[in-house]
């Protein structure tokens, strides 16, 4: 019979109003052999997937005396990859990281990254779990399984094909696998996910973050005025006028924080008219953008800031 062991689910800020992402689970062939001498199994779930175990294949003490050290590793990768990997952002830094991330986005050449691979920062004692970036050609100098889950950040280590030590099977093919195709990694001590006591199902949850961006509004046909403004529950727009094309003056409306990409939107920023203290709605809905409405600029610091630049010719 088989019980629920752990799950973890991926929830993810861009789906917040819609299904979530689904994802396939593929363990490595250790991985493999592993659970099919265990009897375990993985379990497609919504925005994630459970682990499942036969109670009546092994004893709790046996597993314990066997298997406990033994190191699953699991490549996570989204059904639909292309939008998963347009719409997440980078994980919210560490105070450790801070600089390093700073100076990547410097020198970064688009503020939307290429496809990356990620780790999930496993942990024994804490049900809401991290996700940190894989730094995918450190793991060639890495002797052992484990050391995946304290790799330092992407900007810190590079290795150096002199500087590579003996190939360990798993990690070989888990880098030559992530260079052609990316994913999030998981990987953890069997020991971990047994519970106290056995079949006492863990819950994980790995939160990810959506693209966050700066949208801003060209208004094409009508004349500038100090009573316009766009009103967005929560947002501040700023308000200044640009020249475009042939010296043309036009108004611009530009959040002063980021929003975060969704797949759908519960409300929508109004272009609002004020007079006397009346608020006349213009324009009831103004347009949102979608994953490929976006355009990367470099900001006063030249840190590359992502825009959706919208023209409103109403």
């Amino acid at each position: 019979m088989y019980k629920p062991l752990f799950s973890l689910t991926l929830p993810h800020k861009y789906c917040e109003n819609c299904v979530d992402f689904n994802y396939s689970v593929v363990p490595d062939e250790e991985t493999a052999r592993l659970m099919a001498a265990l009897d375990w199994m993985t379990i497609p779930r919504p925005g994630g997937f459970q682990m499942a175990w036969n109670d009546r294949k092994w004893t709790e003490l046996e597993l314990r005396e066997q298997f406990a050290n033994e190191w699953m590793l699991f490549e996570i990768r989204p059904k639909d990859r292309a939008l998963f990997f347009q719409v997440t952002d980078l994980p919210k830094p560490k105070k450790t990281e801070a600089k390093d991330q700073t100076e990547n986005k410097k020198n970064a050449s688009s503020g939307i990254r290429a496809l990356d691979s990620y780790r999930i920062d496993w942990q024994t004692q804490n049900e809401d779990l991290e996700l940190s970036f894989l730094n995918v050609d450190a793991i060639p100098g890495l002797q052992e399984l484990g050391e995946i889950n304290s790799l330092p950040p992407v900007s810190e280590i590079i290795i150096k094909p002199t500087d590579k030590r003996p190939v360990n099977i798993r990690l070989a093919s888990l880098y030559k696998s992530l260079k052609s195709e990316p994913a999030i990694v998981l990987s953890f001590p069997v020991v971990d996910v047994l519970g106290e006591p056995l079949g006492q199902s863990r819950n994980t949850r790995v939160q990810l973050n959506a693209l966050a961006y700066r949208v801003k509004y060209y208004l094409l046909n009508r004349t500038p005025s100090e009573r316009l403004s766009v009103v967005y529950p929560d947002y501040t727009f700023h308000s200044t006028i640009e020249n475009i094309s042939e010296g043309r003056a036009v108004q611009t409306f530009v959040s002063q924080r980021p929003l975060e990409l969704k797949s759908k939107h519960k409300a929508y920023p109004s272009l609002v008219d004020t007079y006397r203290g009346r608020q006349n709605i213009l324009i009831d809905c103004l347009p949102l953008p979608d994953s490929c409405n976006l355009a990367v600029h470099l900001d006063g610091e030249d840190i590359p800031t992502t825009f959706a630049e919208s023209f409103i010719n109403e």
